[in-house]
């Protein structure tokens, strides 16, 4: 399996084990991992991913249109650019937008980053309480705020606390003067640790705390294991992982399918 198939697998499995933490439903026949979260935001909380390749574009959209249909939910259709380009083709064939133009990077490191020094005021704590838990949502849902996130995706995919308790998942706030200002987590899944949710927050910003809450994800899914950390970018991340060292793999075009 090469490094990029084994990432896409992973960031699938990702998506697989949120929604069942979560109490959502998963269903992985044929070739086709579709996910419903715990609501019918269509953004990331429900979603489709193909994992087998030898199914053709349109017929992941009529299978992913039937089963969300039957749940009245819209949907993200996640695209691998280098190996997705039929279903692609489809989704812009109907019209339908783009999450992200241009798509989003997956990126990957392979040695843990170099962890930057803490400056005065600034504390790291990793997540092991429900205050805990609600300090790092905190933060998550301030920062994807600026890409206008609501409320209800980020309640959609925030792992419960007793995920992010597992051995095999690190999840970091960093303070500031004793307050919650960034967040990451990575979770260890064959062998890759997978980061997610990374944010910081607006009035934090520029200070290089993202960057401290990274490297300790990164650290942390070394620690356990991990030959390889993947990360998937938003815009506000993407310059800061690359100067961390991460280099890009491919894209993931998304694509949303709003509820009939």
């Amino acid at each position: 399996m090469t490094l990029a198939d084994r990432v896409d697998a992973v960031h699938a499995e990702f998506r697989r084990r949120s929604a069942l933490a979560l109490g959502g439903e998963v269903s992985t026949d044929d070739g086709l991992l579709v996910w419903a979260g715990p609501n019918p935001v269509p953004a990331v909380v429900n979603g489709v991913i193909r994992t087998a390749t030898g199914l053709r574009g349109a017929e992941v959209l009529a299978r992913a249109d039937e089963w969300f249909g039957a749940r009245q939910r819209g949907y993200t259709v996640f695209c691998r650019s280098d190996i997705d380009r039929d279903v692609i083709d489809v989704c812009a064939e109907r019209g339908l937008p783009h999450v992200a133009d241009g798509g989003l990077p997956e990126m990957v490191i392979h040695e843990p980053v170099t962890m930057p020094a803490l400056a005065a005021g600034v504390s790291v704590r990793e997540v092991e309480t429900a205050q805990d838990r609600r300090d790092y949502r905190g933060v998550f849902a301030a920062s994807y705020a600026q890409l206008g996130a609501p409320e209800e995706l980020v309640d959609g995919v925030m792992p419960p606390l007793e995920m992010l308790q597992g051995d095999d998942v690190g999840a970091f706030i960093v303070d500031l003067d004793g307050t919650p200002a960034a967040v990451a987590m990575s979770v260890l899944i064959d062998g890759v640790a997978d980061i997610h949710w990374v944010g910081t927050m607006p009035s934090a910003s520029r200070r290089g705390l993202g960057e401290v809450a990274t490297a300790h994800a990164v650290a942390h899914g070394f620690a356990a294991g991990a030959d390889v950390a993947a990360l998937q970018a938003s815009p506000m991340g993407d310059g800061l992982y690359r100067r961390m060292g991460f280099v890009e793999l491919y894209r993931y075009d998304e694509f949303l399918v709003l509820a009939a």
